[in-house]
């Protein structure tokens, strides 16, 4: 087995007292590289413990499949509301949702995903700021579970476990 010393990189992660971190290593005669952090399988692993860094990479990835569809399904008045709300949630949702089931999530994490789909239900539902509709109003009318059930049930289908589906706010 040949191991290319120049992809090879270090990332450690800090203990949760220690400011810094001086990690050196070598491999044979060549020093491995250390970085703060490095994505791996689409997640972004980092020296410090939170997941932030993951999630906005997902945000972004789901703002930008979001805005690819905009124009053609979202907007388009010829589509029901139905269809809408089943592409935004198999295309931008699951974008959004990727490896979920991996995160550590605290709840300012939390926030920022159900601050992204809740902003885009409005648009999609039509509801704008000034209508005072609250966020579980949007998910019921768009029929959809709220951020922490949908990661709740990532979770537990990955362990094997199944949630029934049907949902009610």
């Amino acid at each position: 087995m040949q191991v290319n010393t120049e992809k090879t990189k270090l990332l450690a992660q800090l203990p949760p007292n220690q400011a810094t971190l001086v990690a050196n290593a070598q491999f044979g005669d060549h020093p491995v590289e250390s970085v703060d952090n490095f994505t791996y399988l689409g997640s972004i692993l980092s020296r410090t413990v939170t997941c932030k860094k993951d999630i906005e990479n997902w945000i972004k990835a789901a703002y930008f499949a979001y805005g690819r569809l905009a124009h053609c399904v979202f907007t388009n008045h010829r589509l029901t509301m139905h269809t809408k709300i089943m592409v935004f949630r198999a295309v931008v949702l699951s974008t959004l949702m990727y490896a979920c089931e991996t995160w550590t999530l605290y709840k300012r994490e939390v926030k920022r995903i159900e601050s992204f789909q809740h902003s885009k239900l409005q648009h999609i539902l039509h509801i704008h700021w000034k209508d005072c509709i609250t966020n579980n109003e949007v998910l019921s009318r768009a029929a959809l579970p709220s951020v922490e059930a949908t990661i709740l049930q990532h979770r537990l289908r990955r362990i094997g476990l199944r949630q029934k589906t049907t949902w009610s706010p």
